[in-house]
């Protein structure tokens, strides 16, 4: 074999192994995805929301809040809700609403501490709706 082509092949080789190294961090492989990334939905409005459900007792303490982008017509439904065998059962219903861009609503209840139970959240803002499930 000639110089020529020798050294052809061995600059050829290098291309090629260079490539491969390169392209190899390129690959994403399964372990390297944080799990706890999860896909959000993104609001026109919406900004923030927050929810919080205690039990202490016998008392199940309830709170919620809603951020929006900008002065808007918002409203917070809050639904106490009591597992039952076939699903959950509203108790107790409390709602608030206003103008603004923050909106919250606090609420507490005596209950049976033998049952298990969950606040269902449904904020609005403008003409967005988002529902949202708490456990304590």
């Amino acid at each position: 074999m000639s110089k020529a082509k020798h050294t052809a092949l061995q600059i050829i080789s290098i291309i090629i192994s260079m490539l491969t190294i390169l392209s190899g961090g390129l690959t994403v492989n399964a372990d390297t995805i944080n799990p706890e990334d999860q896909i959000s939905p993104l609001y026109a409005t919406i900004s923030n929301t927050a929810t919080y459900m205690s039990i202490n007792g016998i008392k199940a303490t309830c709170y919620a809040s809603v951020t929006a982008d900008y002065s808007t017509s918002l409203s917070v439904k809050m639904e106490l809700q009591k597992k039952k065998s076939n699903g959950y059962e509203t108790i107790q219903t409390w709602s608030a609403s206003k103008d603004g861009s923050f909106l919250e609503l606090s609420k507490s209840r005596n209950i049976n501490i033998l049952s298990d139970y969950r606040i269902k959240v449904t904020f609005k803002a403008d003409k967005e709706s988002v529902t949202l499930y708490k456990y304590p």
